[in-house]
């Protein structure tokens, strides 16, 4: 099989969604807490299971003034999942582990309490289970946005 190399497209995601070992870019990571975005806009392109650090690449730093980067940009399947976060320089750092997943689902018109409740529940067991994880230190945080096209 091929695979995209500059982005995923809707086509070609459908095509390799039974393959674990896609290759698609991420976009611009957006804005940090008290980010350099000139900097931090670097890092957009980084491919799939590749880092972009903008320290080591000498493109400085990509906090502002004042504030120092812990970590590096991490690009997964199109989607940063790691992001340096700026502190105050002499911070201490404590590294926490975290998961995020990206689910895309039709969400009915009239979806009550419990359906939401249901679906987040099937979403915690889901995790839990495939990260070997007590359900317990799950948590589940949505966003939404309108659908493509809608």
């Amino acid at each position: 099989r091929e695979y995209p190399t500059e982005s995923c497209l809707e086509d070609t995601l459908e095509t390799t969604a039974d393959c674990n070992t896609f290759v698609c870019e991420c976009e611009e990571p957006g804005s940090l807490r008290h980010g350099n975005a000139e900097v931090v806009s670097r890092c957009a392109g980084t491919a799939s299971g590749d880092t972009c650090d903008p320290v080591a690449e000498g493109w400085g730093s990509p906090c502002a003034e004042g504030f120092e980067a812990s970590g590096v940009f991490e690009c997964q399947n199109g989607v940063f999942v790691q992001l340096p976060v700026c502190v105050e320089a002499g911070t201490e750092v404590v590294e926490m582990l975290a998961l995020s997943w990206k689910i895309e689902m039709t969400i009915p018109d009239d979806a009550s309490d419990e359906w939401w409740e249901q679906a987040q529940a099937v979403m915690v067991e889901l995790a839990a289970e495939r990260n070997r994880i007590d359900p317990s230190a799950v948590e589940v945080a949505a966003s939404f946005g309108a659908a493509a096209g809608a």
